[in-house]
């Protein structure tokens, strides 16, 4: 076995100490730059989200102002299929999303019941009619 002097061991424990911070700048560095790049694409992704969510709002307002009750019945649900997305990439409960999801399906049975009466009336049927 060898001997090695004080001199020569504190010389190689510093050596250590700077490997290894040198590793561990590396690796700070590594997941700084993975986490700016989670972070670039997050803001990337919120800003397409919100200009969809704009565009959706502008024709949600003007379907208010047309008038037109089943279009603004459809945005309304499309509005909620986002919203439900959204929930389940944020892994919400599992309660909160059957609580959107009945909201949904119940906006949709709205929408369908909707587009079949008007249907009925672009096919010359009334529903309920005196005969």
């Amino acid at each position: 076995m060898r001997v090695q002097s004080p001199q020569v061991l504190a010389d190689n424990n510093v050596k250590e100490l700077c490997k290894a911070a040198k590793d561990a700048k590396e690796k700070t560095e590594a997941h700084i730059a993975a986490c700016n790049g989670a972070l670039d694409k997050l803001n990337h992704d919120m800003d397409q989200a919100m200009d969809e969510l704009v565009q959706l709002v502008a024709d949600y307002c003007s379907l208010s102002l047309s008038g037109s009750f089943s279009d603004h019945l459809e945005k309304t649900t499309l509005l909620l299929e986002q919203r439900r997305g959204t929930m389940e990439e944020k892994g919400v409960g599992v309660e909160q999303l059957a609580k959107m999801q009945s909201s949904l399906d119940n906006m949709k049975g709205k929408l369908d019941l909707l587009r079949k009466a008007k249907d009925g009336v672009r096919n010359g049927g009334t529903r309920g009619s005196p005969e």
